[in-house]
């Protein structure tokens, strides 16, 4: 009769290990529509945990901090925004938060945007402060090999659509777009493009300097012109240099990109106030 006992406990063991699997691996959703959680640095995992039964992802909390447990230390939850819109197990839960799948916002850079305009689509898609941004590209170190003489990084920040995570730094997207700059250039544009003549030009009615524009024209003439709109819309309404004005033309051809062509172009000192952040 001793054994009853002990047969009692490694029955309930077993109900108890048959629970925990069935709630880890049944999909679960208690929310209504898509929902966004944010985990915060620094929360632990019960603090992860309630939120996310009171968020509706999960419905029960012991199987959740089990397998947390059972992963310790080489698992550890990753802060950040998660997005939920369907049902997930517990387990698939706890793998997102592991793997750090957060959420990524669409950021959408349109040609033609200067630094003052990049900087207010920043504030308003990731809560970027306009200011810090400016402060930033006014750091000239990362284009000193391609323009020492920059007063800032306007024309180097390449218009794309780019995706970041909310809470990410100014630096981090300055440095993302340059990247994406250099990345789209032809491979040896610096090498037969830079370091481009600096001949004076013309005064127009303004302070002028010659700066390297570059030109990218597929085969067949379907895309041209795509790193020349980096420069500010003030650039275009410029007038023409005229037809006697100096030039210093080079080119060189790229196996993929098609004919690259560098030729100096006027920069004008543009200055803006941008209003305070309220």
């Amino acid at each position: 009769m001793r054994w009853r006992p002990l047969l009692l406990v490694l029955l309930a063991a077993a109900v108890g290990l048959s629970w925990l699997a069935f709630d880890l691996f049944f999909p679960f959703r208690g929310y209504a529509g898509n929902i966004f959680v944010v985990i915060e640095p620094g929360s632990g995992a019960s603090q992860v945990t309630e939120l996310l039964v009171a968020r509706g992802v999960l419905k029960h909390r012991l199987p959740f901090l089990v397998r947390y447990w059972v992963g310790r230390p080489r698992h550890t939850l990753r802060a950040g925004e998660y997005l939920f819109d369907h049902p997930l197990r517990p387990i698939d839960v706890y793998r997102r938060l592991v793997q750090g799948d957060i959420y990524l916002h669409t950021v959408v850079i349109p040609e033609g945007s200067d630094r003052f305009d990049i900087a207010r689509i920043l504030n308003l898609r990731l809560g970027i402060d306009p200011d810090q941004f400016l402060r930033t590209t006014q750091q000239t170190m990362p284009i000193h090999d391609l323009d020492p003489h920059a007063p800032s990084l306007e024309g180097y920040l390449f218009p794309d659509t780019y995706r970041f995570a909310r809470g990410v730094s100014a630096a981090t997207v300055v440095l993302t777009m340059l990247v994406r700059f250099r990345h789209i250039l032809p491979r040896g544009w610096q090498a037969n493009c830079l370091p481009p003549p600096l001949n004076p030009l013309p005064n127009w009615g303004g302070e002028e300097e010659a700066l390297p524009l570059v030109h990218l024209r597929r085969e067949g003439g379907k895309q041209a012109g795509m790193v020349s709109s980096l420069w500010p819309r003030s650039l275009k309404r410029r007038r023409r240099r005229p037809r006697n004005g100096p030039s210093s033309p080079a080119s060189l051809r790229d196996g993929s990109s098609g004919e690259c062509q560098c030729s100096p172009i006027p920069r004008w000192s543009t200055q803006r106030d941008w209003p305070a952040a309220r």
